[in-house]
């Protein structure tokens, strides 16, 4: 991201948590910025863009941080309560931001939208997924789908008291204690013996649905989950086949005549990438590839 646009995205943020959405105009963003009006469109096409495009820098600062993590050299444990701790810092710092969308119902709905809100659940469901399965190894199979919706659902709930009701909770005591009460979770679900609510492909089928259910819908969408990937890869040191496979497959999508084959191919590279299989299967059903076609078992298959 050029810093110029970054100064732009940050200077927004800040005007549209004081001021809402509604009463900034674009003339006070470029002032603010010191650029003109005509520079400001060089970046964004509308103020509407601009919007979208805070989210995407909100969201995607967030999952940077959580990934600085990873490599900090901390058990499993204690990673994800850090990167819990850490999402809810961010999330106490810029609560105003929020709430402000929230009050004004300015987020814009379109097929851009419904692409960032698809990469959000989609991504959330795999990282948590994940996690649990490295905590928790093989046994919560069975369980896994149950675990992940049942801990997004407090998480959820602890969001809003932060956000809305002006809870005073010390992020690092929270996310502690949410990880205590998903150990709970998890003994208490293996030793009930009590049948799955959600079977192994529910989740992923759910994660699917919300996609519009028109093919002529589902490509921009799919289109648009490809660039953002690929703008996350490109900052990646030894991405180059990642990159080359991402950009096949977006050009072949933006195709007229896009070839299927080829797509299928840049799928199969795609198979060792966890965070990229609901990716994957979401391409596989809308090309009617059978080998991806069936919704991605929660990364059951590759707990590590």
């Amino acid at each position: 991201m050029k810093e110029k646009e970054k100064l732009i995205i940050e200077t927004a943020m800040k005007l549209f948590a004081c001021k809402g959405v509604i009463s900034t105009s674009v003339q006070e963003i470029a002032t603010e910025c010191g650029i003109s009006k005509g520079a400001f469109y060089l970046y964004f096409e509308s103020k509407e863009a601009l919007l979208l495009a805070t989210f995407h820098y909100y969201y995607d600062r967030i999952q940077s941080r959580v990934l600085e993590i990873e490599n900090e050299g901390l058990n499993e444990r204690d990673s994800f309560i850090k990167q819990m701790q850490c999402q809810f810092e961010e999330l106490a710092q810029h609560k105003e931001f929020i709430i402000m969308h929230a009050r004004e119902h300015a987020i814009p709905f379109n097929q851009d939208m419904a692409a960032f809100i698809q990469r959000m659940r989609s991504e959330g469901i795999t990282f948590y997924t994940s996690h649990v399965f490295k905590l928790y190894g093989e046994r919560i199979t069975a369980h896994v789908n149950d675990i992940v919706l049942l801990l997004q659902g407090m998480l959820n709930a602890v969001m809003e008291l932060i956000i809305f009701n002006k809870a005073q909770l010390e992020p690092a005591r929270v996310a502690a204690y949410m990880v205590n009460r998903l150990d709970h979770l998890v003994e208490g679900l293996i030793q009930s013996q009590e049948q799955p609510l959600l079977s192994n492909n529910d989740l992923s089928n759910m994660m699917c649905s919300s996609f519009p259910q028109s093919p002529k819908d589902m490509r921009p969408i799919l289109i648009q989950q490809i660039k953002h990937t690929l703008a996350k890869v490109m900052e990646q040191q030894d991405s180059t086949h990642l990159q080359v496979t991402l950009k096949i497959l977006l050009d072949e999508m933006e195709a007229d005549e896009p070839r299927t084959p080829l797509i299928e191919g840049m799928l199969h590279n795609l198979t060792a990438i966890p965070e990229l299989r609901s990716l994957q299967a979401n391409i596989g059903v809308y090309y009617e590839i059978k080998a991806f076609a069936a919704p991605v078992k929660a990364v059951a298959s590759d707990p590590n």
